[in-house]
Parts: C-alpha cells; sequence; structure tokens
C-alpha cells in the first residue's frame, strides 16, 4: 500500500509544485481498526511514514482531529505542533469515548463536551500562526434542523458547526491577543 501511495506522490507532486496545489491526505476515520481494513493515517507515525513518502511540501494534511483523536493513545495537541508545517486544512471536532475498546460518539466542540483537548488544538495553531484553513468539523442537529426534504443530514448540522466556528475563533482569540 505505501509502495503505490509513494507511485502515485511521486508521479502527481511535481505538476502539484507547478501549479501550486497542495495535497492534504485526510487520517483514517475512524483511526482504529475496522471490519479488518488496515489503518495507514491513523497515528503520528503512520503520518510521518506517509510524509516521508515525498518530502515536497505540497505533500501534507488536512489534519481531521476528531478521526485522529478516535484513536486512544493519540495527542492530537502533539500533532498539531509536529506537523504544522506540513497542515494545509484542519478539521476540528470534539468526541467523548464510551469504553475503553474506543466506541465514541460526535459532541458539541467545546473541550469540556468531549474528550479532545480543543483549547489545546486552538492554542497551538494560534501560537504558530497558523495561515492555514480551519473549519469545525461536523455538527449535531440543533433545534429541530432538517434538509430541505425534512430529513437530518447526520454530522452535518449547520447550527452547531456555526456555535461551533465562533468557540474556536473565540479560543484562537483568546490566545493571539492575550500575548
Amino acid at each position: 500500500m505505501y509502495a503505490n501511495y509513494k507511485y502515485f506522490l511521486d508521479a502527481v507532486i511535481p505538476t502539484c509544485e507547478r501549479y501550486d496545489v497542495k495535497l492534504a491526505v485526510h487520517p483514517d476515520d475512524p483511526a482504529f481498526d475496522l471490519f479488518g481494513w488496515p489503518r495507514v493515517v491513523s497515528s503520528k507515525e503512520g503520518i510521518q511514514r506517509v510524509l516521508d513518502l515525498n518530502p515536497s511540501p505540497y505533500n501534507g494534511l488536512c489534519l481531521c482531529l476528531g478521526s485522529f483523536s478516535s484513536r486512544r493513545g493519540n495527542d492530537p495537541v502533539a500533532a498539531v505542533k509536529t506537523f504544522m508545517d506540513r497542515i494545509h486544512f484542519s478539521h476540528v471536532r470534539n468526541i467523548r469515548f464510551t469504553d475503553e475498546a474506543g466506541s465514541f460518539y460526535e459532541v458539541g466542540h467545546r473541550a469540556s463536551e468531549g474528550d479532545v483537548d480543543t483549547i489545546g488544538i486552538m492554542k497551538a495553531y494560534a501560537e504558530a500562526d497558523y495561515q492555514g484553513y480551519i473549519r469545525p468539523d461536523h455538527g449535531r442537529h440543533l433545534w429541530s434542523e432538517n434538509t430541505e426534504a425534512g430529513r437530518p443530514r447526520p454530522g452535518y448540522g449547520l447550527y452547531d458547526r456555526a456555535l461551533g466556528i465562533q468557540y474556536l475563533l473565540g479560543c484562537w482569540d483568546s490566545f493571539r491577543y492575550t500575548k
């Protein structure tokens, strides 16, 4: 699998560099074994291995911190700090573990609602003056929110993501403007 991925990267990265297109690999979602499928980008070591396949800065990450954090033992704040120069895009979300096996569910973005240190994540981004893209990831359905067809769209509640971005921006501002 890694040999195939390296072959792909080596073939497309020169074109990406020429036209200023940044590739961003998304962590396995979830980051733990599922149905026997191999996990490739589910740990700090896995991320490093994929980035080492091609050293170009155009070979980067879409660091989804909910996916990455779904593997017990992963430290999302350390991942942000370690890979800052290769993170082209970031999804910030929070999860709460329900058992030691790693089962989880998504919660609001506030650090106190789950097991992901969203405050520490935003502090790491703010202190590094991160210039890439960050968005809140997923969102619960609040206030009877539904699609035009009258059905909920799981994981993509507009109101909760709007609240999430305001929370994340508030965290960012608290670190950027209190130095």
